[in-house]
């Protein structure tokens, strides 16, 4: 019995729950919402459509003292509306979307403002003068405001004591009649998506530091940016300036937007393209500059994108002259359109290697040099339709070559099959499909021509003109190399491998073949492998130099770190006692000493008494400076030979006077006699003190 209780309460207590879960998913029932309005509910969301006859009928969505914690969307669009009644959301808390388009509002209706956490309001397609930023409050974080099809002239700030913390997701100004916008105002870090297309703007130049990452400024009269027009707008990836009248841009025009990911210029008055117009923004994807009015194209043109630009569309320009290495350096690029340039009458300008699609179609093109698409080793699709193209070997071997890949077997080229038939004029002017031309003379399809091939002389380049260095940093790695030889090369690759499967981990872009350095950012505590590849396309390897990093084990180090810590200890102590012993044995050396000078010094000073002695009793018959002075032998002396030099001193009244030892004096001045003792293997001097009885006493 008590088993089965135990299974049936589970079912019971769904039960339970299923029906309170099913009376609150229809809370739509008679009488509980307005009665001109209809009510919807897909479980616990609620929606309700409202259509009112006039402003005098309307009523509170919720009549009586009824409560409702949420409602998933409101719908008053196309009501004819001018206002709402300052209570009429009384008992709602929250209401997801609220859609107001198609009325006549003049001003925001203040039962708005009375609501939290809206998550989109459109107010679009009324008679809005004044937008004020007050009600960015009402709308929750990642929201979208909708105020386009207005009358609006003037952006408010928000009232005082009202801050505006969060940012919305989008804000959608277009189409109104802003001739200028406050360059301090708050909108301008209020949402990520600004859309501010089809109004009157003649000036852009605000400050403030935006969130904003899209921006769309189409259909304004801008005609002229500022250097710094965008300094604020450090977020910003996506940025449309077509149709603004835009005749000029310069290398300044977009910095510093080093986060650009898309450009559109289409639809404005550029003639020319200024050096370095795009070098601020290196990450930049995808640009459009078709609908202008250029006229060429050089290899400064688009400098700054060589690692990023995907797609380039430049159609419908006056395009004539394009240089040769105007895209060259391009080694991102997939697609290119350059479709309805109506005086481009030549291709002779080289072309990215993995390029996939080229439109040059409606174009005046007579003459391709088929030599430049022979590289395109991924097209998909070659778009050369509707030009003036002459029939010859050159154009039918490339239409051969593209139709056996299209015919192959490869999904890459089905897209070939919806393209017309390419068509070239005859030597009689007639428009003939390139298919059914044909000539003797033209070389075999199935071979490349020999004017097209280009030949790389490998050989005359020595290895050993080609090395490598390697120097690891904490969070880097620079490799160096140098590279001599006749060799036309295309530039070089650095690769990062694994040093044990060989598998490669990173492959730096294309390096200018001028280019004999590259830091790569690696921070890996792994062994790795890095080669410099000499390459003579962007596929092509020529030839490669390795060297290998080695990263030392982290344990190994912390071993060698516990047994250092270790070992210090050590070595102070053994420091410390062979110190010690080193000193007591100096002390017990140094008494040794002493002793046996002491014991030398009583022999030697009874040995000079005698000296002086001879010396008194000779000194007065001594014409010379020097004696010959014979000594007692010693057993610590042995044949010793002594010079005394003698020097006397004198002084009387005052008055210095130097005399020889023999050369006479008297009692009445002091004398003093340096006696200068030099044996084979010591010297010993002494001075002595004559005083007026002629005693004198002797200092070692």
């Amino acid at each position: 019995m008590k088993q089965i209780t135990m299974a049936v309460i589970p079912k019971i207590v769904y039960i339970i729950l299923l029906a309170i879960l099913s009376a609150s998913s229809q809370p739509c029932t008679q009488n509980t919402f307005s009665r001109s309005c209809t009510c919807t509910s897909d479980q616990l969301k609620v929606a309700l459509k409202c259509n009112y006859t006039s402003n005098t009928d309307i009523e509170r969505l919720l009549p009586g003292n009824q409560s409702l914690f949420t409602l998933q969307k409101v719908d008053l669009s196309s009501n004819n509306l001018s206002s709402l009644p300052p209570d009429y959301f009384q008992g709602i808390s929250v209401v997801s979307i609220i859609d107001l388009s198609i009325n006549n509002f003049g001003d925001i209706p203040s039962a708005i403002f009375k609501l939290n956490n809206i998550s989109g309001l459109d107010i679009s397609k009324n008679k809005l003068q004044n937008f004020t930023l007050s009600v960015l409050s009402k709308i929750s974080e990642n929201g979208t405001l909708v105020v386009s099809e207005n009358n609006i002239q003037e952006i408010s700030e928000p009232a005082y004591g009202i801050t505006l913390g969060k940012h919305l997701y989008r804000i959608k100004i277009s189409h109104n009649a802003l001739i200028v916008i406050n360059d301090t105002s708050s909108l301008w870090n209020s949402c990520m998506k600004l859309d501010l297309s089809y109004n009157k703007l003649v000036t852009f130049h605000p400050k403030q530091i935006a969130y904003i990452q899209i921006l769309v400024l189409s259909f304004n009269s801008l005609k002229e940016l500022y250097a710094d027009s965008f300094k604020s707008f450090v977020n910003l990836k996506h940025l449309n300036l077509s149709h603004t009248q835009i005749h000029k841009i310069n290398e300044t025009t977009f910095h510093p937007l080093t986060g650009l990911l898309s450009l559109d210029l289409s639809h404005n008055e550029l003639d020319s393209l200024h050096p370095g117009s795009f070098s601020q923004s290196s990450r930049l994807e995808v640009l459009d500059i078709s609908n202008n009015a250029l006229m060429s194209l050089d290899s400064e043109s688009f400098r700054g994108l060589d690692y990023s630009l995907i797609e380039l569309n430049l159609s419908n320009n006056n395009l004539y002259t394009i240089e040769m290495k105007s895209f060259s350096n391009l080694q991102d690029l997939r697609v290119i359109i350059l479709s309805n340039n109506r005086d481009l009458k030549k291709v002779n300008f080289d072309l990215p290697s993995h390029l996939k699609q080229i439109d040059l179609s409606n174009s005046s093109l007579q003459e391709i040099n088929e030599c430049k698409f022979i590289q395109l080793l991924d097209i998909e699709l070659l778009n050369i339709e509707n030009n003036a193209l002459k029939c010859s070997c050159h154009i039918s071997w490339l239409y051969s070559k593209y139709e056996i890949l299209r015919k192959s077997s490869s999904p890459t080229f089905e897209i070939f099959s919806l393209i017309s038939p390419w068509k070239c004029i005859d030597s009689e002017g007639n428009r003939r499909p390139i298919g059914n031309f044909e000539s003797g003379n033209c070389h075999d399809h199935n071979t490349t021509p020999e004017h097209c091939i280009t030949t790389f002389n490998i050989f005359s380049v020595d290895n050993r003109n080609f090395s490598i260095g390697v120097t690891k940093y904490e969070d880097h790695i620079i490799i160096k190399w140098t590279f001599y030889g006749s060799m036309d090369i295309y530039g070089f690759l650095v690769v990062l491998k694994k040093i044990d499967s060989n598998d490669v981990m990173l492959t730096s872009p294309v390096i200018h073949s001028n280019v004999r350095e590259y830091t790569l950012y690696q921070n890996s505590e792994e062994s790795a492998t890095i080669c410099v590849q000499v390459i003579g396309n962007s596929t092509a390897i020529l030839m490669e130099k390795c060297d290998n990093i080695i990263a030392f084990d982290m344990k190994m180090i912390i071993g060698l770190l516990a047994g250092s810590i270790f070992l210090v200890p050590a070595i102070v102590i053994f420091g410390y006692i062979a110190c010690k012993d080193k000193k007591a044995t100096a002390e017990l050396h140094y008494q040794l000493v002493q002793e046996a000078n002491l014991e030398k010094d009583g022999q030697k000073t009874a040995e000079r008494t005698d000296v002086a002695q001879e010396l008194d009793t000779t000194k007065r018959s001594s014409k010379g400076r020097q004696l010959t002075v014979p000594i007692t032998e010693t057993p610590s002396m042995q044949k010793p030979e002594c010079v005394v030099q003698l020097e006397l001193s004198c002084s009387y009244e005052n008055k210095s006077f130097m005399s020889e030892i023999g050369e006479g004096g008297s009692n009445d001045f002091e004398r003093n006699i340096d006696i200068m003792l030099e044996t084979n293997d010591t010297t010993l001097q002494t001075e002595t003190g004559l005083g007026d009885s002629g005693q004198y006493s002797s200092k070692l």
